[in-house]
């Protein structure tokens, strides 16, 4: 049950005969078991202004330059494109970037827990973006409500590390089977010039080969591959970054057909 404006629910109730149970709420999808803070390295995560505050712009620079490199791979993808997901930590940060290029007949796809930073989101992109289709997800990628093979193309902005990070899982197991096959995966993933010494199992994730070697593993198919950098992060969130030299690793990867996901080790 629920309340349709222009052909779309804005507010209302679902239930599955699996038990799953669902709610829309200004215009959101809501999974209530999974709405909770975002947090960092035991802090509430910055809000996007903030980090932008905090970071220099030499750093800030280099992040646009990766979602710039990015979005020249996704621009190769030839093929329709109409639905797009985005997995980030911070909630459109990417989208922020790529919304002047955003194909008229995609539906972008945006999924976060923290049910205050997609509504801000949600009421931001009201407000200044023309694009107007957008579907916001509020709950944990183990419980996306879309069908196997429906997406086209997965954006990832460093969601892979942050996933393992927060709950010790991969994050292609439970996103690839959505990816249809042939469909691409363009993602960044940051790592560190260091020693293999100073390299501890809390730093896991920071390692050159990390997100090849992930894809690898669940069988996706290499297309391209390109490093920026290096920079340096000025008072990083993880103090084990601060003073190294990061760069960014940018893949362009491609769902095989037929392809069988397997749980990354």
């Amino acid at each position: 049950r629920g309340d349709l404006v222009d052909h779309m629910v804005v507010e209302g109730d679902f239930q599955c005969n699996c038990g799953y149970e669902a709610k829309v709420s200004a215009g959101v999808f809501v999974y209530e078991p999974s709405v909770r803070t975002k947090m960092n390295c035991g802090r509430k995560m910055q809000t996007k202004e903030e980090f932008l505050q905090n970071s220099s712009h030499t750093y800030i620079n280099h992040l646009y330059q990766t979602m710039g490199l990015m979005m020249e791979r996704i621009d190769e993808v030839k093929s329709p494109l109409p639905y797009m997901m985005e997995m980030n930590n911070c909630v459109g940060f990417f989208l922020q970037q790529y919304l002047k290029e955003l194909r008229e007949e995609t539906t972008y796809i945006l999924v976060d827990y923290d049910l205050e930073r997609i509504l801000q989101l949600k009421k931001n992109l009201e407000t200044y973006a023309k694009h107007e289709k957008f579907l916001f997800l509020c709950c944990d990628y183990d419980y996306l409500p879309l069908k196997e093979q429906s997406v086209d193309l997965l954006v990832d902005f460093g969601m892979v590390r942050n996933f393992e990070k927060e709950t010790g899982k991969c994050l292609l197991t439970p996103v690839l089977p959505l990816l249809k096959e042939e469909g691409s995966y363009v993602a960044s993933s940051l790592y560190a010039e260091m020693k293999k010494s100073e390299l501890r199992l809390e730093e896991k994730g920071y390692e050159e080969k990390y997100l090849s070697e992930k894809m690898k593993a669940q069988g996706l198919q290499m297309v391209k591959e390109s490093s920026l950098g290096p920079a340096y992060q000025e008072n990083p969130e993880d103090a084990f970054l601060s003073g190294k030299p990061l760069y960014q690793k940018v893949i362009h990867g491609r769902k095989k057909k037929r392809s069988i996901v397997l749980e990354a080790i």
